[in-house]
C-alpha cells in the first residue's frame, strides 16, 4: 500500500512539474518556436517566442494563434513586406517606441513595443515577412 501511495504522489509531483510550462510557451513550442525571457529595462519582464532569429511577443504570437485578435506587433510584421534599415528608427515608421531588454545570458535585444503591450525585435520587423530569417515566423503565423 505504501508504494502505491508513493507511486502515486510521485506522479502528482511529475504531473504538476511538467505543466508548468506557461500556455503562452507551451503555444510558441508546439508552433516550432522557443520561449524566451526578457527585462525591458524601462518597463516590464516579457516572454519572447523565437523562431530562429526572429522574435515577437509570446503573448502577441499565442492570442494570434488562439484567434483573440492581432496585437500591433503581428499587424506592422505581416504589413511590412520591404526590407528596412536594421535600426531603432524601424519603430517609428510603425508608431512604436523602441526599448532594449536583457536577458538572463546577458545579451542585448532591441525592440518595438506598442501601445497595445505587444512587442517585436526590431531586426525582425526591419526584416518583414519576405526575409529569409524571418521564414519560420512567417509560417508559424500562417
Amino acid at each position: 500500500m505504501k508504494s502505491a501511495v508513493f507511486a502515486f504522489a510521485t506522479m502528482m509531483v511529475l504531473g504538476f512539474s511538467a505543466s508548468a510550462e506557461s500556455a503562452y510557451a507551451r503555444e510558441c513550442r508546439i508552433n516550432g518556436g522557443r520561449q524566451w525571457a526578457v527585462s525591458m529595462s524601462s518597463q516590464f519582464d516579457t516572454s519572447l517566442c523565437l523562431f530562429g532569429s526572429a522574435a515577437i511577443g509570446a503573448g502577441d504570437f499565442a492570442e494570434y494563434k488562439w484567434g483573440h485578435g492581432t496585437a500591433l506587433s503581428i499587424q506592422s510584421f505581416v504589413n511590412q513586406t520591404s526590407h528596412l534599415p536594421n535600426n531603432n528608427g524601424v519603430c517609428d515608421t510603425v508608431g512604436a517606441f523602441y526599448n532594449t531588454a536583457v536577458d538572463s545570458a546577458g545579451k542585448t535585444w532591441n525592440l518595438c513595443s506598442f501601445v497595445d503591450g505587444s512587442v517585436i525585435e526590431v531586426g525582425t520587423l526591419a526584416g518583414g515577412v519576405s526575409s529569409s530569417k524571418n521564414a519560420r515566423l512567417a509560417r508559424a503565423l500562417q
